[in-house]
């Protein structure tokens, strides 16, 4: 037990000497003549100075005379609005620890400011802690426990003392997997309550969205199980097993959303779609297509051969049902609008990186769905603000650019409350008062695709 301690904390030495280079502090900084996306409000702030202090918004004005040695960001034609959340992140290992720098660098680079790592294990704690002191290059880690499933939990009770020693350890948020039965996710979020500790993530198939919904799970990750929650027990029971059970969509019932959107609202359940990944694995787009994907060239070879053999698999399975696959798409983009308008709310996530998700690349390409779905540009960049911030309880700190909130910043080159893509136009983005230039962006980048 000793050697395999002492193996830990020696693997995460190695990953902290690895990224813990010298940061600057928290810099004094104008933007200059910037166009401010609050978030407080729909409308966009022309010509304003934003000046950064000491980690936070210091002041907001149309005219501010630059303190003496501040570092002056030209802002003109181009937009600040807070950084946004990857609340489906997948951190690697930290004895991974030159993926683990490259992952957390394209979170970054894509104007990702903070992350909710959905696989923790105990190295995440000290890497959380390591970024909280300004020395890690990334965004800031929430981290929940290593996974609650069929395999790791042995009985209720276990569970429930899983739950304390993850409570001890100060994760975040218990992750939810599959393989639950229902008396050990009944035992696991009873004990979670009794704490206070957060639970999210996947709906075991044991349990049932229902159940999960009025235990008040935090987040209902991917929609799990809430095509199953819409259909007749015969209906599912009747059809084979699927990824996320998409062959039962054909089945659902629309006289079953409102009640389902009642109950999220009622148990205050937020939802992250990783809408991205579901239209990966839906197959109307050509597996061509998404290998000639540019942003590969920041994962390796290797990764990309494993997702290619992942899709063959799927698509070649003699159950794969293209028809079926895109009533899937339609019921959840249905979806992702309506728990927008009548549910609690929705949380931008991915899941990368995963199967063809790179990571922060792939939150541009959520942003889009969900304004494909319906959702205005300014509802959709709310999905990975201020609704984040709520979710974490900090919404009178972060989530807005507004005085004394935290600095956590992205510069794009195009306004995103007239199309959310533009939010991918990147030139420079903040955490904490610490500034990350496009030149950082540009060699960031380019280390990592030349790496591979």
């Amino acid at each position: 037990m000793l050697q395999r301690v002492l193996s830990m904390r020696r693997n995460f030495s190695l990953l902290f000497l690895l990224l813990a280079a010298p940061l600057a502090g928290a810099e004094t900084i104008l933007f200059d003549n910037v166009n401010v996306v609050s978030m407080t409000t729909p409308q966009l702030l022309s010509g304003q100075d934003v000046l950064i202090k000491d980690g936070k918004i210091a002041r907001i004005d149309d005219a501010i005379e630059a303190p003496e040695g501040a570092v002056i960001v030209d802002g003109e034609n181009r937009y600040l609005m807070p950084g946004l959340a990857e609340m489906h992140a997948h951190i690697p290992p930290t004895t991974q620890r030159r993926n683990v720098e490259r992952v957390l660098t394209l979170y970054l680079a894509n104007g990702i400011t903070t992350v909710r790592g959905m696989l923790g294990e105990p190295g995440h704690l000290k890497l959380r802690e390591a970024q909280n002191r300004g020395q890690v290059v990334g965004p800031r880690i929430y981290t929940s426990s290593p996974s609650l499933n069929g395999s790791s939990v042995r009985s209720p009770d276990h569970g429930r003392s899983q739950v304390k020693d993850y409570f001890d350890a100060g994760y975040d948020l218990l992750k939810i997997h599959p393989g639950l039965s229902p008396e050990e996710y009944s035992a696991i979020a009873d004990e979670a309550r009794s704490l206070g500790m957060d639970f999210a993530g996947h709906v075991p198939a044991a349990v049932g969205a229902w159940r999960v919904i009025g235990a008040g799970q935090t987040s209902v990750d991917h929609l799990d199980g809430f095509a199953e929650a819409l259909a007749s027990p015969e209906a599912v029971q009747q059809v084979p097993a699927s990824f996320f059970n998409y062959l039962v969509a054909p089945h659902a019932r629309q006289s079953q959303i409102p009640i389902l959107l009642s109950a999220l609202k009622a148990k205050k359940v937020w939802v992250v779609p990783t809408e991205s990944l579901m239209h990966q694995f839906s197959g109307t787009r050509p597996l061509e297509e998404l290998k000639n994907n540019p942003n590969l060239q920041y994962v390796s070879p290797a990764t990309r051969r494993s997702w290619q053999g992942t899709l063959t698999q799927v698509f070649s399975d003699p159950n794969y049902s293209l028809s079926a696959a895109q009533s899937f798409l339609r019921l959840r983009l249905k979806l992702i609008k309506a728990i927008h308008e009548e549910g609690h709310g929705v949380l931008l996530g991915s899941d990368a990186p995963q199967v063809f998700q790179v990571p922060g690349f792939s939150i541009h390409d959520e942003l889009r769905l969900y304004e494909q779905a319906g959702l205005s540009p300014f509802d959709a960049l709310a999905t990975g603000t201020i609704n984040v911030a709520q979710y974490f309880g900090v919404e009178q700190s972060r989530g807005q650019v507004a005085e004394g909130f935290d600095a956590d910043l992205v510069l794009v080159a195009a306004n995103p409350l007239e199309w959310v893509g533009n939010a991918a136009k990147v030139e420079g983005v903040m955490v904490a008062g610490r500034w990350h230039n496009q030149q950082w962006r540009s060699s960031a980048l380019e280390k990592i695709a030349a790496s591979f």
